[in-house]
């Protein structure tokens, strides 16, 4: 009888052994997803957390300029958009540019899962570089929610109302300055 329980045991451990080295494995489908999540978090968050802070001293000026062409070329010749875009990013993200730019991504992302599921087909997870993504996007949610929320409560965003802003009647608000004051 004990020779039956120590031989149960030890096979009930080889499978549950067994089972947990396969469930570590990523299907073929998870990897191809993660792959282009990846890709697509980074070219969306980069640069950050570079040139974020006041006296940073990275200079992306020339990551910009490589941005500011290709958008608006995808655009004219890739979307065939009938205007020109030529309003660049200027803080709000609700540009023509900020919304071609996210389909770049988009593309640029799909075109380095290919390439990197066709140069990675050894690597069966990736559980640390997802660990480091985490990390990676927690603290840019983090620095944007704190930014956001200082903007406010410093009253760098919503300042107090002036006497003009107050004198003013009701019906000459557009309906954005009546929200935002």
């Amino acid at each position: 009888m004990a020779e039956s329980y120590v031989a149960g045991g030890a096979e009930s451990w080889g499978k549950a052994a067994q089972s947990q080295t396969s469930a570590s494995e990523w299907s073929f489908a998870h990897r191809v997803i993660f792959r282009f999540v990846f890709s697509y978090l980074v070219l969306d968050i980069f640069p950050f957390p570079f040139g974020s802070f006041p006296g940073s001293v990275w200079n992306f000026s020339a990551y910009d300029k490589f941005w500011y062409g290709l958008v608006p070329w995808f655009g004219k010749h890739i979307l065939h958009l009938r205007n020109a875009i030529t309003v660049f990013p200027n803080g709000s993200g609700d540009t023509t540019f900020n919304y071609v730019q996210l389909l770049v991504f988009g593309v640029i992302a799909a075109v380095a899962t290919i390439v990197w599921t066709v140069l990675d087909r050894q690597r069966s997870e990736y559980r640390t570089l997802h660990e480091w993504l985490r990390i990676y996007v927690r603290y840019m949610l983090a620095f944007t929610m704190l930014t956001y929320g200082f903007d406010k409560v410093i009253k760098l965003q919503f300042p107090d109302l002036g006497l003009g802003r107050l004198a003013e009647p009701l019906g000459n608000y557009s309906p954005f300055a009546l929200l935002w004051t």
